[in-house]
């Protein structure tokens, strides 16, 4: 998570192999990522980031990776975290 001036490095999120939907064992750092922003209304944007490993192809990585980070700012938004606050990017490997 990143906002405009500072880095923040959180866990990493799970997702089922090959999708776009997070593991049951993300749900704690999603959560916490959530009440972090809602708390902190001084945060104005953050940018979710997706990366892979090597396997599979370009394409594939980069559609993976947005697909990955968007499921992310839809979870942070159903817990309230106002939309404009987020995006979302993908990056591949």
């Amino acid at each position: 998570m990143r906002d405009a001036n500072n880095s923040i490095l959180v866990e990493k999120v799970y997702f089922e192999t090959g999708s776009a939907v997070s593991q049951r064992r993300s749900y704690p750092i999603i959560e916490a990522v959530a009440a972090t922003l809602n708390g902190n209304p001084q945060i104005t944007m953050i940018e979710i980031q997706g990366h892979a490993d090597e396997r599979g192809d370009d394409n594939y990585n980069i559609r993976l990776t947005r697909d990955r980070a968007a499921s992310v700012v839809e979870a942070l938004a159903q817990r309230g975290v106002l939309r404009d606050r987020l995006r979302s990017a993908g990056y591949g490997e």
